[in-house]
């Protein structure tokens, strides 16, 4: 640990991660993955709590930001969970569904 000359800790600076920042980094990270992404794989990528990534992830697919895949990945734990990705992608899963 380094200290100031004031004798404080004198490390980086803790993000500011207020909830407009983690949706921004949640639809920016789902967007990359043209396959989708897990909640659990979100969590793991962007070191968010569960509930504060299921939160993101809702307020995302409600307001159309993010939508479900129609598919199921396994988590780290083993689960089925929904694969979540960006509406752009939506169109190319629905043609191969009818393909």
């Amino acid at each position: 640990m380094t200290l100031g000359p004031d004798g404080r800790h004198k490390g980086r600076a803790k993000p500011i991660y207020n909830d407009s920042t983690q949706i921004r980094a949640v639809l920016d990270t789902v967007r990359e993955f043209k396959d989708g992404l897990t909640c659990d794989d979100l969590e793991s990528l962007l070191d968010l709590k569960h509930q504060t990534c299921s939160a993101r992830v809702y307020d995302l697919h409600t307001t159309g930001r993010i939508v479900d895949s129609g598919r199921k990945r396994a988590t780290r734990s083993g689960t089925a969970a929904t694969v979540w990705i960006h509406p752009f992608y939506s169109e190319t899963v629905e043609v191969l569904r009818a393909g």
